[in-house]
This record gives C-alpha cells, structure tokens and sequence, in this order.
C-alpha cells in the first residue's frame, strides 16, 4: 500500500485540521522541491528547506513548475513505483 500525502504549505498552517501531524507515522517520507519557480522566492522554500536537511525526510529537487504531475507524470511514476512493495 501507498500512503501519498500532501505536506503542510503556508497556506493551509493557519487552519487546524484532524489529521495534523499525522505526516509523522507515515514510513516513508519524499519532499519533491519544484525549483522552476519564477517570480521570485517560492512560498515552499522554506518547506523543501525543512525537508532537506531532516534524515526523516529523502529529498529530490526536480526542475519544474509547482504542478509536479502536470509537467512530468512520467517522472511522478518513477517516484512512486519503488515504493509499491
């Protein structure tokens, strides 16, 4: 089984949600940073920052806008297939 979960964005922090921190038990943790951004610094950097520097976390940073799936569903799946043990 595959657990994809969505991370914390400066957005949705202002709002409690039932399942806060409920990211912590997930075993296996990726952070996708999508460094394509334009328009100055990404809302995400300091996210992908926390991720990349926490042994928790594996961290990959792939060339592409915000809308990883958009732009490369390709290489979503290859992201994912390892992880269908």
């Amino acid at each position: 089984m595959v657990t994809i979960l969505a991370v914390s964005t400066p957005q949705s922090t202002q709002r409690s949600t039932p399942a806060a921190g409920a990211w912590r038990s997930v075993f296996i943790k990726i952070y996708v940073a999508a460094t394509g951004w334009t328009g100055g610094t990404s809302p995400f950097a300091a996210t992908a920052q926390r991720a990349a520097t926490d042994p928790a976390w594996t961290y990959r940073e792939w060339d592409t806008r915000h809308n990883v799936m958009h732009d490369g569903p390709q290489r979503v799946l290859e992201l994912l297939l390892p992880l269908t043990f």
